[in-house]
């Protein structure tokens, strides 16, 4: 998992920190179980978050590009 995942999932970062993983199905496994088990409004709020981050970003680009 990469950082903006945890951002994006920040339920998925205590269960998976600290363990190491033999492999990328072992991973993907976790992670599946984990997001199949947090609730459906969570899930959107994660994802919503993600969106208005992406967002807030593109603006701060566009206006250093302008300034």
């Amino acid at each position: 998992m990469v950082p903006c995942d945890f951002y994006l999932f920040g339920k998925m970062h205590l269960p998976m920190k600290g363990k190491r993983y033999a492999d990328v199905e072992y991973i993907q496994k976790s992670s599946t179980g984990i997001l199949a088990a947090m609730p459906g409004n969570e899930l959107k709020h994660s994802f919503g978050m993600l969106l208005d981050r992406a967002v807030l970003k593109q603006k701060e680009t566009i206006l250093k590009k302008i300034i």
